[in-house]
């Protein structure tokens, strides 16, 4: 009698235990269905192992939940997300008054990532930097306050152009000195500078910090220090980017605005009318995210074509193509998950065979706690069959640009980089040479003192006229959890500018 008792006992709790595993089996795919849906309404469908488990359930889940209409707990009620002032307006259509899914629905959506999400993350996979390039950092002491540099140009005088976002100042600096030559106040996130034969064309975010007020602008300095500077576009959200072109063919530049924004924004074309101050706006796509554009002709036919980068949203390289009625159509090149964090392209050929590539750089990490991420780095794409195929891979926290340059002077390119979120625990290196040693093969070098800035912006330019490229590099303090040390370090050597001098000439 007892043994059939124990029988039945243990029969019962397999087929428990089977329902149980059934059950979270079905949720499971629920889960993973309902991700299918929700997820891939605003971006690319994120797989659960792109973060930790943390992330998960202290940021990304509840602000999705959020955008789904699902509010929980204060810092991500309704109320706070539609946030405070002139904004709050805007950002109604963005939170929904009801739930977008059910509750049992919600529950298996964050199971299906919680319970599929690893605990940490893999370390970083740069290998050791060693401290060997052929170069020297030079400190350029500017008398600014900290660093918070957010432009980094050349004048048609090769005059070193900054931009600071502490005092709003734009500075013009002699070349290869730190010596000020002329200021302009043009307020705060300077971002782009460009010039015609009579004006400097500056674009200013009006915030640094996130936003979507239109607090942005488009000025014109005229190079007569006596004419006042000119406004040229207004009410832009967080504009990052801008190029000028005739893009229609009538004969008049247009500017081509990326509006970064929030939550808000997207690429816009302003087409000049009568006067070089009068421009029609005209959206190519209205999501946030714009970072970076580029014209160009892409398909040869005459016609200027446009390729975008966007960071928020459907993230990834997108080609606004013009027809002949100057008309464009949006086509997605490549997408990217959204934990990636593009930050920055170059469309020029890498690889030395005639047609231009696609050289990203994937590492913004400032949307939650920073941590190290194992597929931020350096990516080169190439066109074969009408389709972008990744060709390599340079594993680099937190990069935020790549200039190809041949800096070793040996015929190939080399590519320069710098990180905004480098890997502060294990090897802070935000400036790294990645010399290619043989076709598609590269070993990272950096030089010494690169650790005291942390680097956001960097150009090049041969400021010492031997012949060879040198690189500028823009600092800016930002918080490093954890890392006090650091912060105090950036602070104070102060290191809004820095010249790295290529020496690789006087070594051969």
């Amino acid at each position: 009698m007892n043994s059939s008792v124990d029988f039945r006992s243990i029969l019962i709790f397999l087929l428990s235990l089977l329902s149980v595993a059934c059950l979270k089996q079905e949720n499971q795919q629920n889960g993973k269905a309902l991700a299918a849906v929700h997820c891939a309404a605003c971006h690319l469908v994120p797989e659960p192992g792109d973060l930790t488990r943390s992330i998960w359930r202290d940021h990304v889940l509840p602000h999705m939940g959020a955008r789904l209409g699902v509010y929980e707990g204060a810092r991500f009620s309704r109320d706070s997300m539609l946030g405070v002032g002139a904004e709050r307006e805007s950002h109604e259509s963005l939170f929904p008054l009801a739930p977008a899914l059910s509750q049992d629905q919600w529950l298996a959506l964050k199971a299906y990532f919680l319970d599929n999400s690893p605990d940490t993350m893999s370390a970083s996979m740069l290998d050791a930097v060693p401290l060997d390039l052929h170069a020297l950092l030079h400190p350029m002491p500017l008398p600014l306050p900290a660093p918070a540099t957010t432009l980094l140009s050349l004048s048609l005088e090769n005059e070193i152009v900054i931009g600071d976002a502490n005092t709003g100042n734009l500075m013009f600096l002699q070349p290869g000195q730190a010596t000020v030559l002329r200021v302009a106040r043009v307020g705060e996130g300077a971002s782009t500078f460009a010039e015609t034969n009579d004006a400097s064309l500056v674009t200013v975010m009006g915030s640094f910090s996130p936003t979507d007020l239109p607090l942005g602008y488009v000025l014109a300095l005229p190079h007569r220090a006596e004419l006042p500077p000119i406004t040229l576009l207004d009410h832009l959200r967080r504009p990052v980017d801008t190029d000028f072109a005739d893009l229609n063919g009538d004969g008049k530049v247009d500017i081509l605005v990326c509006e970064f924004g929030k939550w808000q924004g997207g690429l816009s074309l302003f087409i000049q009318g009568s006067s070089p101050t009068e421009y029609r706006k005209e959206w190519l796509w209205s999501e946030p995210g714009a970072t970076q554009a580029e014209v160009v002709d892409i398909d040869e036919d005459g016609d200027l074509d446009i390729l975008a980068l966007f960071a928020q949203g459907r993230e990834g390289i997108w080609l606004f193509r013009q027809n002949e009625t100057h008309q464009f159509a949006a086509e997605q090149l490549l997408s990217f998950p959204p934990s990636w964090g593009s930050t920055s392209f170059q469309y020029t050929d890498v690889t030395g065979d005639g047609q231009a590539d696609l050289l990203l750089t994937h590492g913004d990490n400032a949307d939650y706690p920073p941590f190290v991420k194992p597929y931020h780095g350096i990516r080169l794409y190439e066109l074969a069959a009408g389709e972008w195929k990744e060709s390599w891979f340079l594993p680099f926290p937190g990069a935020y640009k790549a200039i190809p340059l041949d800096i070793d002077q040996d015929g190939d390119l080399d590519i320069a980089a710098i990180s905004f979120f480098p890997d502060v625990d294990r090897m802070p290196i935000g400036f790294v040479v990645f010399v290619q040693d043989s076709p598609g093969k590269f070993s990272p070098h950096s030089v010494a003192g690169q650790e005291q800035g942390r680097w956001i912006v960097m150009e090049t330019a041969d400021l010492d006229n031997d012949g060879d490229k040198d690189l500028l590099l823009g600092g800016l303090m930002f918080d490093a959890p954890g890392h006090p040390d650091m912060v105090q370090l950036w602070k104070e050597k102060n290191h809004c500018l820095v010249w790295i001098e290529n020496l690789s000439l006087s070594t051969h």
